[in-house]
């Protein structure tokens, strides 16, 4: 296998400096097309992630790319009632609940380059294979105990540079929702 180094400097990153950097780079990207999405279906080991396709809706992008990820499990398990219902309940009532009113009641939420898998490891980024999302999707994957970046500090520097989207009321259970596609890929890539 060939592949290019990457330097991606100290581990984990410094709080301050890397939480600064990575609101700006939030604030100051901008979607090539204007649009949550990419151009192309990308892949986290050997998953596909299905967020390709471009929308104005970070709800529809996050609902196909998260559906995606949970109905991989109906195709390497028999089939299961109560996960079933959940992942049904997961699409059309929490996603829902959770994510249109980032883009609603006269509130706009500015898709951003977002990294996808930023966690303490893999903390550069790369603005060819980054996709456009909301920003706080970012912060999903500093919630697994087993990163350093899931020090609440880290969470506390980024929303000092860049605040909580409204209502922030909903702010942790969209990072509960966020953090649920790591668990699900981190699941799928160790299965035979």
């Amino acid at each position: 296998m060939l592949t290019e180094y990457r330097d991606i400097g100290q581990q984990p990153p410094e709080r301050v400096k890397f939480t600064a950097r990575l609101a700006e780079l939030h604030k100051n990207s901008v979607s090539p097309t204007g649009k949550f999405g990419f151009h192309m279906k990308t892949m986290v080991g050997p998953i596909t992630q299905h967020n390709d396709g471009w929308s104005d809706s970070w709800e529809d992008i996050f609902a196909n790319f998260f559906g995606g990820l949970l109905d991989l499990d109906g195709e390497k398990n028999e089939p299961w009632p109560e996960f079933e219902h959940t992942k049904h309940l997961t699409k059309v009532r929490v996603i829902p609940l959770l994510l249109w009113p980032l883009q609603s009641h006269g509130r706009n939420s500015k898709p951003c380059l977002v990294h996808g898998n930023l966690w303490d490891g893999n903390a550069a980024t790369d603005r060819q294979t980054s996709f456009s999302a909301h920003n706080e999707y970012e912060t999903g994957n500093w919630r697994a105990s087993r990163h350093r970046l899931s020090s609440k500090t880290y969470i506390r520097q980024y929303q000092r540079k860049f605040a909580m989207s409204e209502p922030a009321e909903d702010w942790n259970a969209r990072n509960l929702l966020y953090s649920l596609v790591t668990i699900r890929v981190r699941l799928f890539s160790t299965l035979p």
